[in-house]
């Protein structure tokens, strides 16, 4: 049996530690490592590997708990509270958009010190967890990861990100649904992988390192860019006293065409046509049928989350949520698309406010060549975005590449079935 037929058939047991139908006594009994690569081939003594690869030169086998120990110090008074997010690692509880209180005190919280791996149980195997730079206070609801003297604990925190990692996170965590696993630290400590000596850890993280300082600072220029675009929306937006006021009727006509509206179950992941809805990708799938498509361009108004969107291209609408504008004949298309971009609606959650739109009064230029003029010179400031978000991309892919090279993202295997272990 596989770790993945494990894994696998896991989830239908209850209260079942994941893994433990895997052959090993204690943490120095070591299964054999296999990683399929497809027909096979020699090695370097000549001896064919059967499709499978050799573990990396220079690496040696271990368990998470040869590297780190469960740090369970309380807290005390004068230190920050951190919390563990999904992207952002360990941040500053104050700067979460959503405020969290706690009654605890801090003796009541677990200390986290520089250099410790603080995670959250319960999406651990999602990538919640950070490598703390600071001494802090984390919830009593969390593991504390102590590193030893083998391990550096930002090559600990890249090897946590591989795709390996990642699965046998998974596969060591309880629970009979994914919503309901929690990786509890003696599950963690069983979990096998490899590492390379200490010197060449640090030479990988700190490769890393400077590719984390590239994307940071491509992800600020990108922030500078929407802030800039912000600024230009509003200035040039911003009523005079010589322009022109219509209701939303005289500025935009609804387009909606319910028969190409397409269920959020039927999105594919690659397709034919895209399919546009109001969430904030702007493309939130694909479909197949083209037999029913709408015809560019249109304005995309979400009706719970306010989100607009310009679509140039061919497409298919989400669900009845996704509302389709044309701007009327005596407005240019792109100054409409802006003004609507620009207009603040007030929130209402998640109800319906199409209906709070229709009650807008739009300012604008009689002119529709002073329109035009408004429009190009938003469209600049706009492009200036998109570049920056393309760059941001084509970064954090190869920042992904590189880790996939030097921390080894191929699944590992644990070829029990040989009794090899």
């Amino acid at each position: 049996m596989t770790e993945k037929a494990d894994a696998a058939g896991k989830r239908g047991r209850k209260a079942t530690s994941p893994g433990r139908s895997l052959t090993h006594s204690s943490t120095t009994d070591f299964p054999t490592f296999v990683v399929s690569v497809g027909q096979g081939g020699l090695d370097q003594g000549g001896r064919r590997t059967n499709g499978a690869e050799m573990m990396q030169a220079g690496w040696r086998q271990c368990r998470l708990g040869d590297l780190f120990d469960s740090r369970r110090e309380r807290g005390r008074s004068g230190l920050p509270l951190l919390s563990v997010t999904m992207n952002h690692g360990l941040v500053d509880r104050e700067d979460l958009d959503r405020k969290q209180n706690t009654t605890l005190t801090p003796e009541e919280h677990l200390l986290v010190k520089p250099g410790d791996i603080a995670y959250n149980m319960m999406r651990m195997w999602q990538g919640a967890f950070g490598l703390a730079k600071r001494e802090g206070l984390v919830s009593p609801a969390y593991v504390v990861l102590k590193p030893k003297a083998s391990v550096d604990p930002r090559f600990a925190a890249y090897m946590f990100e591989s795709r390996s990692m990642r699965y046998r996170l998974w596969a060591y965590s309880y629970g009979l649904t994914d919503d309901r696993l929690r990786l509890y630290f003696d599950d963690l400590a069983k979990i096998p992988t490899a590492i390379p000596v200490l010197d060449e850890q640090t030479r990988i993280a700190d490769a890393l390192a400077v590719w984390d300082s590239a994307v940071t600072t491509a992800r600020s220029h990108v922030d500078n860019s929407v802030r800039q675009l912000g600024f230009v929306r509003a200035r040039l937006l911003a009523p005079k006293a010589s322009w022109i006021a219509k209701s939303f009727d005289d500025t935009f006509r609804v387009a909606n065409r319910k028969a190409a509206q397409v269920a959020s179950t039927a999105y594919l992941p690659a397709g034919q046509v895209p399919v546009v809805d109001q969430g904030p990708e702007q493309i939130a799938g694909y479909v197949n049928d083209d037999s029913i498509i709408v015809a560019p361009p249109k304005i995309v108004f979400g009706d719970h989350t306010r989100t607009v969107k310009w679509i140039d291209f061919p497409f298919r609408p989400g669900a009845d949520g996704t509302q389709l504008l044309v701007p009327t004949p005596e407005m240019h298309p792109r100054f409409a698309f802006h003004l609507l971009a620009g207009t603040p609606i007030k929130s209402l959650g998640y109800s319906r406010h199409m209906s709070e739109l229709r009650q807008t009064r739009f300012r604008m230029p009689a002119d529709v060549a002073i329109q035009a003029q408004i429009a190009r010179v938003i469209d600049t400031a706009e492009d200036c975005v998109l570049k920056s978000k393309v760059q941001l991309e084509l970064l954090a892919k190869e920042r992904t590449g590189l880790l996939s090279k030097l921390v080894p993202s191929k699944r590992l295997a644990l070829d029990e079935a040989r009794g090899q272990a």
